[in-house]
């Protein structure tokens, strides 16, 4: 790791360090600019993660603080905990399972077709038409 030199003149660095260089925990107005996603509005900065209600097999985990690459091995254990265990065996003051209402009337088929359509270009996937 040590060996790894930035290019400070590469412009995606210099747009990506601008980009974070205000205190966006704090600043409200700015956050949705800067980010995308549920984590920006999230007033307790904790993960979302559980089984989605009726729909057996199917979990999420969601919502970070922005300290990703150090929640990632407690969320996974966590999720392999809930998958296999049906709870979570080991206990985890920092990430609380908050269960998580569908509020619309969906099923399996709706939910694929929609995260295909919103998650598509990330992924490179083409939608299915």
């Amino acid at each position: 790791m040590s060996e790894i030199r930035i290019q400070r003149d590469n412009l995606n660095v210099a747009l990506l360090i601008e980009a974070h260089r205000g205190d966006f925990h704090s600043s409200r107005t700015n956050t949705h600019e800067r980010h995308n996603g549920h984590y920006d509005f999230h007033s307790r900065w904790a993960c979302l993660c559980g089984q989605v209600h009726d729909f057996e097999g199917l979990y999420h985990c969601t919502g970070f603080n922005g300290r990703g690459v150090f929640q990632s091995t407690s969320v996974g254990l966590l999720m392999a905990d809930l998958i296999c265990q049906g709870r979570a065996v080991t206990k985890w003051n920092i990430l609380p399972r908050i269960d998580f209402q569908v509020s619309v009337a969906c099923d399996r088929e709706s939910i694929r077709t929609r995260c295909r359509n919103r998650y598509a270009n990330h992924y490179l996937i083409a939608p299915k038409g």
